[in-house]
C-alpha cells in the first residue's frame, strides 16, 4: 500500500511537473511573441527617426539658402538705399 501512495504521489509530482513546464513554455512562447513585437516597433520607430533627421537635414539647407537670400537682398536694399539718398542729394542741390 505504501508503494501504491508513493506511485501515485510520484504520478502527481510528475504531472505537476509536467504542468509546470507546459506553463513555461507557454511563458517563454508569450515573452518570445512580447519581444518580436518590440523589436517590430524598434524598427518602425527607427525608420521614423531616420526620416526626421532627413527632414531636419532637409529643413536646416533651406535655413542656410534663405540666410544667404535673405543677405543678398539686404546689400542690395542697402545699395538702393545708398543710391536713393544720392539721388535725393543730387535733386535737393539742383533745386
Amino acid at each position: 500500500m505504501d508503494k501504491h501512495r508513493a506511485d501515485e504521489a510520484n504520478g502527481f509530482k510528475s504531472t505537476f511537473v509536467e504542468d509546470e513546464i507546459g506553463e513555461l513554455r507557454k511563458y517563454i512562447v508569450e515573452m518570445m511573441h512580447a519581444e518580436m513585437k518590440l523589436m517590430e516597433s524598434i524598427k518602425l520607430n527607427e525608420g521614423n527617426v531616420a526620416a526626421a533627421n532627413t527632414r531636419i537635414k532637409h529643413f536646416k539647407e533651406l535655413i542656410i539658402q534663405e540666410r544667404a537670400r535673405f543677405k543678398t537682398l539686404k546689400k542690395e536694399l542697402e545699395g538702393d538705399v545708398n543710391e536713393l539718398k544720392a539721388l535725393e542729394g543730387k535733386q535737393s542741390g539742383e533745386k
